[in-house]
């Protein structure tokens, strides 16, 4: 596939997300099939020698499954690549063509995309999205002088990566990686009061709301018995407050972390490698 280019205004975002909502209410828990008469069905084999062998399929991160382990196959081994995916944000004003330019927000642009997902007959599974480049520029009206928020990386690595796996069996435990490598993001206050009006309005919270269920999600992860491990790796990160974005030789304050480990695995710990706080005075660091 090649480019894909979105455009979302903030009344299309309600509007989806209404129907995203809709659609959910389509789908019945087991628990109203077991409730309403209609015979359950079971949602897992019984146990037999194979279960007792669930251990030996490990996350390391990548999916991998022992030699001791037999009847075990490849169900589905799924590949999609995408050379740019743009997104375009707009507010609540445009109603016609002729006015989206003035009421922009910002635009995501995602470049050398690649989704690869992977399932086992055993119901372990592993998904891995890589992104060779991810900016975001300001599309908000005015004379601002500093367009991009994040602009294209300056390396030839990944800049964006997610790799999640799930080992198989009825308490198989999940790994998310998460890598990002050299962000660099430059921003004033404007852009992301902007962005954060867009994703937190009110009628977000109302879809997103359980609202007639009394479906409780620790309780439900709690009875299927998984548990959900991450890894959060970051390098050379670079954070500039600007003071005023439409003036070239603005006053800022630039954040520089060289790595950033977080990880959770059975309890919560935090790694700083190097860790140091700047203070720049005019433009000579922060290019327009």
């Amino acid at each position: 596939m090649s480019d894909v280019n979105l455009h979302l205004t903030l009344n299309q975002y309600r509007t989806l997300l209404s129907l995203l909502r809709s659609v959910s209410r389509v789908f019945v828990l087991d628990s109203e099939f077991e409730t309403s008469g209609y015979p359950s069905v079971p949602t897992s084999a019984p146990v037999s020698s194979l279960d007792t062998e669930y251990s030996s399929i490990n996350l390391e991160p990548e999916l991998r499954v022992a030699s001791s382990v037999h009847g075990v196959w490849t169900t589905m081994d799924l590949v999609v690549s995408v050379d740019t995916i743009q997104l375009h944000l707009y507010g609540a004003g445009v109603h016609v063509d002729a006015n989206v330019q003035q009421h922009g927000i910002a635009r995501f642009a995602l470049v050398k995309n690649t989704l690869r997902y992977k399932s086992m007959s055993d119901r372990a599974s592993e998904a891995q999205l890589i992104l060779k480049s991810f900016t975001m520029c300001n599309t908000e009206p005015g004379n601002t002088r500093f367009r991009e928020i994040i602009p294209a990386a300056h390396h030839n690595r990944n800049q964006f990566m997610v790799l999640y796996s799930m080992a198989g069996g009825p308490n198989g435990v999940s790994l998310a990686v998460v890598t990002i490598d050299s962000p660099q993001i430059i921003f004033s206050i404007s852009p992301v009061l902007a962005l954060l009006d867009f994703f937190t309005t009110k009628a977000h919270f109302d879809t997103l709301a359980v609202g007639e269920g009394n479906y409780d999600v620790k309780s439900s992860s709690t009875q299927n018995g998984r548990g959900l491990d991450f890894r959060l790796d970051l390098h050379d990160v670079a954070i500039c407050v600007l003071e005023n974005d439409q003036d070239p030789n603005t006053q800022a304050i630039k954040l520089n972390i060289q790595q950033l480990l977080v990880s959770h695995q059975v309890s919560f710990h935090t790694i700083f490698s190097t860790f140091f706080l700047n203070h720049h005075s005019g433009n000579h660091s922060i290019k327009s």
